[in-house]
């Protein structure tokens, strides 16, 4: 899903993601574009059933919430660099892929922001 409806590039700030690594997506040049609303430090939980950061988003291209759980290393990260706040849009692309030490392929996560870009959120409770 590659959208950019309602945002220009020039709406998108690069945002540099400290440590990031490598981790399993979607094709490469697949990008995401969500709106910001909650976030819960504890919400989600990983494959081993471990507590993860959660986020409540509004997928752009048909407004229907979702939870993007940052059960990965580099979702986590890249996340948490972008320093969110309500009404914010981020673009999630996966850039490239690569290969473990141990000879996994895994696929590297780019983040972009616009800064108060997003819709007015109404009602969330339904979510």
């Amino acid at each position: 899903m590659t959208t950019t409806k309602g945002f220009t590039a020039d709406d998108f700030e690069p945002v540099t993601v400290p440590g990031a690594g490598w981790t399993k997506f979607p094709e490469p040049g697949t990008s995401y574009v969500l709106q910001f609303v909650s976030y819960d430090p504890t919400g989600g939980h990983d494959f081993d059933g471990n507590p993860c950061p959660e986020y409540l988003m509004i997928d752009t291209t048909d407004g229907e919430f979702i939870r993007l759980t940052a059960d990965k290393n580099t979702i986590r990260d890249g996340m948490a660099a972008c320093s969110l706040r309500p009404n914010d849009v981020v673009k999630i692309t996966r850039a490239e892929d690569g290969e473990s030490k141990t000879g996994r392929t895994y696929h590297k996560y780019e983040f972009a922001v616009a800064r108060g870009k997003g819709q007015p959120v109404e009602d969330e409770s339904d979510f």
